[in-house]
């Protein structure tokens, strides 16, 4: 039944926020990742250290757990900077921590620039690893966009917190989040 209601609503999900679309994957005819605009990605460490100096546009951040899973603002500065510094190494914890930084990263930019940027395959930030296949079906490759990407780590965010493949999916996204936030040039 789980699975049965978590299909549902990723599709509801893919349906509903055409932006978002898990297997986005835009390459040139010759099969080379497309790179065109790329989001400034900043370490946790830079967002832990300068939260409160720093400027953001007005933007949701979604924080696995936190607010009933409903995004905050990004001037909540107590659940971020608490997700930013939660030190342990719990698959939620560590999602938590890499996606936040990433939202940010995001949030530093005006959404016009956001939604052209996210069209860049993930290897146009230098950053390669091995395909992962997600509970959800979706594979993430080197080649997928940023935009498939952080459309995974919002369905996994909100799925049910009793799941082994969540906690699963989480660790790996987080992986791959890590190598991309402190990309910034």
């Amino acid at each position: 039944m789980k699975k049965l209601l978590l299909l549902a609503f990723t599709s509801l999900l893919v349906l509903t926020a055409p932006m978002f679309r898990a297997n986005a994957n835009f390459q040139s005819p010759g099969g080379e990742p497309l790179c065109g605009a790329r989001i400034c990605l900043r370490s946790t460490q830079y967002f832990s250290a300068n939260f409160k100096r720093l400027k953001f546009w007005p933007r949701d951040i979604l924080i696995s757990g936190v607010n009933l899973n409903h995004p905050v603002e990004v001037t909540n500065s107590n659940a971020i900077l608490s997700a930013l510094r939660n030190p342990s190494s719990a698959p939620l914890a560590e999602f938590n921590r890499q996606y936040v930084t990433a939202q940010l990263s995001m949030a530093m930019m005006p959404l016009t620039a956001v939604y052209s940027s996210v069209k860049s395959s993930i290897s146009c930030y230098g950053v390669d690893f091995q395909p992962v296949k997600l509970s959800t079906g979706v594979t993430i490759t080197p080649d997928s966009t940023t935009e498939a990407l952080f459309s995974q780590c919002d369905v996994v965010a909100i799925l049910p917190p009793d799941s082994e493949e969540r906690a699963q999916d989480m660790h790996a996204l987080a992986q791959i989040l890590a190598k991309l936030n402190g990309t910034c040039r």
